[in-house]
């Protein structure tokens, strides 16, 4: 089924009503008295005090090679602006609110390309409306990312190889822009989980294997550059 181009009212009203839902959990779950940010915040803070990318390990900081930057720097960013406070903490939550009314409107750019209408209305339901994703608003996690990323991966997958991929790879311009987008979020995806690479090589692989080599080398080339800084 080929993807709509414009959202429905009712998809655009879900979306709405996604932010607003995460927004009042805010306050409901009292997320912002002395909240828990978790490694990322400690990161942030340790940048704020000129310590660098640092994490405490058993009695002092230490370098933190393990932990993927994405995160840490975004608090860092707006930390840098408010301080460590009720103001910046609200900020992100706000800003997590905002991914979760994102998700909405890609979980049904995604579902309506595989799927009927029904079935794309009740995916976008349960992406405004389920607890576990309401939740994972309002946690200090890149969880919310994770859902956004990952159906921005979903979408530009299915345009290279999915049902409508014969027709986009007879437009060559449109098959190797699909290409870069899915390089820049899979490039974007490695600043918030280390373990994403793996997508680029499967990504690489399938396509070498589908005898696309140009197709697979701009994958790989331009998510490689992404994180090249």
């Amino acid at each position: 089924m080929k993807a709509e181009n414009k959202y429905p009212v009712i998809i655009l009203i879900l979306a709405g009503a996604a932010v607003v839902l995460r927004i009042a959990a805010i306050f409901i779950l009292d997320s912002l008295n002395n909240p828990e940010l978790w490694e990322f915040g400690q990161i942030a803070g340790n940048l704020l005090n000129g310590e660098g990318f640092t994490y405490l390990a058993i009695t002092k900081n230490v370098p933190s090679a393990y932990m993927p930057p994405g995160l840490p720097y975004l608090y860092y960013f707006i930390f840098s602006i408010t301080s460590v406070n009720y103001s910046g903490y609200l900020i992100i939550l706000i800003l997590n609110a905002v991914l979760g009314g994102v998700t909405v409107l890609l979980m049904y750019s995604y579902s309506s390309s595989i799927f009927d209408h029904r079935v794309s209305i009740y995916s976008s339901i349960y992406a405004a409306l389920s607890p576990v994703f309401i939740y994972s608003s309002v946690s200090f996690t890149p969880i919310i990312i994770y859902h956004v990323l990952l159906l921005l991966l979903l979408i530009f997958i299915n345009r290279l190889t999915g049902i409508n991929a014969k027709t986009e790879f007879n437009n060559r311009k449109s098959g190797y822009l699909n290409a870069i987008y899915l390089a820049v979020v899979l490039g974007v995806f490695l600043y918030f989980r280390a373990e994403s690479i793996i997508f680029i090589g499967l990504c690489g692989l399938y396509l070498l294997i589908k005898k696309k080599p140009l197709t697979a080398a701009l994958i790989i080339f331009f998510s490689l550059l992404i994180i090249s800084p």
